[in-house]
């Protein structure tokens, strides 16, 4: 893909590939003969990183960089994919546990609240409205993706490598969403209790298989001194919507499920990794609400391999 505008901090070509299991693995692995720490990536589209090279994603940087500060063998299983939320992580979960992960990261939050946020603005009479404009450039990805790949049980189609031009066509319609004519209030007092009860069960998860789990605080953009050429960069207001919640809703729903996974984590004795605070909601990290441009990938990279080096050591 090469990327020639539209996503601050991200140009030229990106290569994106996915293995036979429908994971973001550089280089390839065998999953059946573990060598050295093997840690599991978990989340949606800020863990899949469908615009950044390979190379250039959080998951593959920080198994480089963990694996120089132990010059030891590090392998990184990125099996992000986009939208998906909670209750899909700890099925994918359940599903990689048989490769015995050492470490599972579990990056989480943004589609959970969005969910929440769509639910309860239909209960108020603003219907959710259903677009992915980006069906037909994903399908492959979703396809060859582990859970596509559970819906048509089928294996991965390794095919000839596609190539495209990309000027964030995705975004630039959706762009500048806090402008929306119907700006709404949400802030509710609790997170979801399904997405409560499903972090849980994942930290059950983990203690049961005597696998670390990590969970990771959603970085956004989010933050009260988010600059305006920033915030006019927003779409996830929620996505595809006909309106926006105000940025302070924003602001509070953000911070609410990042409190409650901190929370839930040190009851259930799971490790945290409190990213959120330590990315700045500019370009120099974001190319929109939450997504990470190259840099803010290195970034994240460094917070998460500090972070795993702590909790292992």
């Amino acid at each position: 893909m090469d990327v020639r505008g539209g996503l601050p901090g991200i140009a030229g070509v990106q290569t994106i590939t996915t293995d036979a299991q429908g994971f973001r693995v550089v280089p390839p692995i065998d999953y059946g003969a573990k060598r050295g720490f093997r840690i599991v990536a978990v989340g949606g589209s800020t863990t899949e990183q469908i615009y950044l090279d390979d190379t250039r994603t959080w998951p593959y940087l920080m198994q480089q960089q963990l694996a120089a500060d132990w010059s030891a063998p590090v392998e990184v299983i990125n099996t992000g994919v986009s939208g998906l939320r909670a209750d899909h992580h700890l099925a994918t979960l359940k599903r990689v546990m048989r490769f015995e992960p050492d470490l599972a990261i579990i990056l989480v939050g943004v589609n959970d609240w969005n969910r929440h946020v769509v639910t309860e603005m239909a209960r108020r009479g603003h219907p959710e409205r259903v677009l992915d404009p980006m069906a037909e450039h994903r399908w492959r990805f979703f396809r060859n993706s582990l859970l596509g790949r559970l819906i048509w049980r089928r294996p991965a189609e390794p095919g000839p490598p596609a190539f495209r031009i990309d000027h964030g066509e995705y975004y630039t319609p959706q762009r500048n969403s806090l402008s929306r004519p119907v700006q709404l209030s949400f802030r509710p007092a609790a997170v979801d209790e399904r997405y409560a009860a499903t972090l849980r069960a994942i930290a059950r998860l983990c203690h049961r298989r005597a696998t670390r789990c990590m969970f990771v605080t959603q970085p956004t953009a989010y933050q009260h001194d988010a600059p305006d050429e920033v915030r006019r960069g927003f779409w996830m207001t929620p996505p595809n919507q006909d309106y926006t919640l105000d940025f302070a809703s924003l602001v509070a729903l953000a911070g609410l499920y990042n409190r409650t996974l901190t929370a839930l984590a040190a009851e259930e004795g799971a490790s945290l990794c409190d990213a959120a605070p330590a990315l700045p909601p500019t370009f120099e990290a974001f190319y929109d609400d939450v997504h990470l441009n190259v840099a803010g990938a290195r970034q994240l990279a460094g917070i998460l391999a500090g972070c795993v080096g702590a909790s292992l050591f």
